[in-house]
């Protein structure tokens, strides 16, 4: 498997190491020590916030796709008390790449170097003093999400 990014491991996990490659510069900055909740840990940073990928890394080979950087760097975040997972849209074809010779993009089939990914989630519902928002979600699939962020 793949190494995990600093970001990735610090929200999935719930903690990241003090030494770990991706904090560079920022490893003995004090400004870390706001993001890490409860007591100091000498080793790492921590939260207490219980995140989830609605996306599994393994399922989606790179979001990201230049020259000199190909890899995961695009998440969907939550927690699994308030979203579900029913689905995820696929990787992009890996493929359609090499037959193409595509070293990266932006491309002229690509137009972004970040290839979108999506989640679908069920609604849950929840017993609260608070009045609800009753607003309509369409569901995940290229066609109807395409068409409802043009009518935005």
């Amino acid at each position: 498997m793949k190494s995990v990014s600093g970001v990735f491991e610090f929200l999935s996990r719930g903690q990241i190491a003090r030494n770990h490659p991706d904090l560079k510069g920022f490893r003995e900055d004090t400004c870390l020590e706001r993001f890490s909740s409860g007591t100091r840990d000498p080793s790492n940073y921590t939260h207490s916030l219980r995140l989830d990928s609605a996306v599994e890394m393994c399922n989606i080979p790179f979001t990201n796709y230049t020259l000199d950087f190909k890899g995961m760097i695009d998440y969907i975040f939550s927690t699994p008390q308030s979203l579900a997972r029913l689905g995820f849209l696929g990787a992009f074809d890996s493929n359609w790449v090499a037959q193409n010779k595509i070293i990266g993009f932006p491309h002229p089939h690509v137009p972004s170097d970040h290839i979108p990914i999506m989640a679908q989630p069920p609604k849950k519902t929840f017993k609260s003093k608070r009045q609800a928002v009753n607003k309509q979600v369409p569901p995940y699939n290229l066609k109807i999400a395409a068409a409802y962020k043009a009518r935005r």
